[in-house]
């Protein structure tokens, strides 16, 4: 029911650093760590295969992301796969993880953090959450 919308052929680059369209999640961390952060992903070109992440308010940097924060492959164009984006350090307690558009084109399905180093489950074995909506 979320979702974030940039007009096609529309950057987020014509948007200031903090007005680009956005999505807000209140995580409650139960164990402090470091965790891995996979998304399921779909994109149809090169801009689209990028985001931007905030968590509790400041920006993490591209170059704390996965490749750099550009996850695009021609293997993985015009398809919905896990991607790993990046390792976050959590303290136990409440925080925002914010994701926001970069260009038009990207869907995201799922978002998986772990203390783990496994790969996200598959659809058969998905455990949905609880969905609670929080204005920011």
């Amino acid at each position: 029911g979320l979702a974030m919308y940039i007009p096609e052929g529309a950057a987020a680059s014509e948007f200031g650093e903090n007005d680009a369209p956005a999505m807000h999640y209140r995580l409650h961390c139960g164990q402090s760590g470091i965790y891995q952060v996979w998304m399921l992903v779909k994109y149809d070109e090169e801009p689209g295969a990028r985001c931007r992440f905030w968590l509790d308010g400041e920006r993490i940097p591209a170059e704390q992301q996965v490749q750099g924060g550009n996850f695009y492959s021609y293997r993985t164009i015009h398809m919905w796969c896990w991607q790993r984006m990046m390792e976050i350090r959590l303290e136990e307690g409440e925080h925002v993880f914010s994701i926001a558009a970069v260009a038009a084109g990207l869907c995201i399905d799922r978002i998986y953090l772990t203390l783990g180093e496994e790969n996200p489950p598959m659809d058969d074995t998905w455990k949905a959450c609880k969905r609670q909506i929080f204005l920011l």
